[in-house]
């Protein structure tokens, strides 16, 4: 019997239940389906259980009692970061449209800088079976800023199909098809490589495949379990299009509880590009460029600012690495925590050349609030000890919901 769930339909939750009517009792089978009613996110924490007898044969009856939470989220207004300095948002995210578990988000991020429109739609059980449908489109514009040597406009959509990997107990599988336009123009005095004397726009055609594995204990603040993400995109070639490269990236995350409520995570992101066919150069916007606090995030320096030695500035590197340890506790639960880190990355022009040895060091604090129906305020204050001209402090200030 499932009771206390006023929005999310009955069929919603009973479909990640690995513990079924008539089957033998199993207490690990039902710890698991409280984990996966919990990880929906729909609910304000694992659903309590009641146990009554049923007959004389030793039948017993299942009550799971659920509560729910709001889970959507409105934002708008104003925030700060070192890439764009102030801007605005607007955006609308509901994980469970109409009680179905339908994903809808739409979220327009301005600035004097930039504008990005994202409109996404996933269904995590298309056609009643257990295979997730998702859909993007989106376009981005990025004036020149510091550490970007142009502005840098796409346009474009994907779709996605993913299934559990039955063979591997908490893995799912995904397949992704991406087709998108990009534009580079405005380049800076400063920048001199081959994308100047490109013809633009530019069209990327992509097919990707993603592993997941997630065996933590909670999808928000895990303190214990591993999360394990495998990626490959090929674009390119057969698929057409102007652009012919292989990428692989991996991120290893690993959770462990210590003394009181302190959490102990480890985290190594590697990630390698290469060409593909016969194409001969990587262009300058798939390389890897290290740096503050989003994808290749290296925190205490800016972003786009590590580069390989030697390279100028706008040439990222073909190989990297990003290795984290951070220690994450609760100043006010559940909707403050904080937590102190160490990074160390670095990004080299080929992976035969790197020495895993020789990164850069960041180092800090930072805490992270969840406001309701805002999403996540985070500020990090992080010192990189190996800066070109000298180690200083550098802040990073997140501001919203991941999207």
């Amino acid at each position: 019997n499932i009771v206390g769930n006023t929005k999310t339909w009955e069929e919603v939750i009973r479909r990640q239940l690995v513990l079924y009517p008539g089957d033998v009792f199993a207490s690990t089978r039902l710890r698991r389906s409280l984990r996966e009613v919990f990880n929906l996110g729909f609910f304000a924490g694992p659903p309590e259980v009641n146990v009554n007898q049923a007959g004389e044969e030793g039948d017993i009856d299942l009550t799971l009692r659920v509560e729910e939470k709001s889970a959507g989220q409105f934002r708008v207004g104003a925030g700060f970061s070192q890439l764009n300095r102030v801007s605005g948002f607007i955006g609308l995210t509901e994980p469970n449209f109409l009680g179905r578990a339908y994903r809808v988000g739409v979220n327009w991020e301005f600035s004097r800088s930039r504008q990005d429109i994202n409109l996404q739609f996933t269904d995590p059980w298309f056609r009643g079976t257990p295979t997730e449908l998702g859909l993007q489109v989106y376009a981005a514009n990025q004036d020149r800023v510091q550490h970007q040597f142009y502005s840098d406009r796409r346009t474009g959509f994907s779709i996605r199909l993913g299934r559990p990997f039955t063979w591997l107990d908490y893995t799912t599988f995904s397949v992704r098809y991406s087709l998108e336009e990009v534009e580079l123009a405005n380049f800076s005095e400063d920048y001199f490589g081959s994308l100047r004397t490109q013809n633009w726009p530019q069209t990327t055609s992509s097919v990707g495949l993603t592993f997941l594995r997630n065996s933590t204990d909670n999808p928000f603040h895990p303190s214990t379990g591993t999360r394990t993400t495998l990626n490959a995109r090929w674009t390119g070639a057969m698929l057409g299009g102007d652009v012919d490269v292989q990428r692989y990236e991996a991120e290893f995350s690993w959770f462990q509880s210590l003394m009181w409520k302190f959490v102990l995570e480890l985290r190594q992101t590697p990630g390698v590009v290469d060409v593909l066919a016969d194409a001969t150069e990587i262009p300058d916007y798939e390389r890897f460029r290290l740096g503050g606090n989003r994808r290749f995030g290296l925190r205490g320096y800016d972003f786009y600012e590590v580069v390989p030695r030697g390279n100028d500035s706008f040439t990222g590197g073909r190989f990297y690495s990003i290795t984290i340890a951070q220690v994450e506790f609760p100043l006010v639960a559940p909707s403050v925590y904080g937590h102190f880190f160490f990074d160390f990355g670095n990004t080299w022009n080929s992976f035969g050349g790197s020495e895993l040895g020789d990164g850069f060091r960041g180092a800090g604090l930072g805490v992270v609030i969840e406001l309701p129906m805002i999403g996540l305020l985070g500020f990090d204050y992080a010192y990189g000890f190996d800066r070109f001209g000298g180690g200083r402090w550098e802040p990073h200030i997140t501001f919203g919901s991941g999207f």
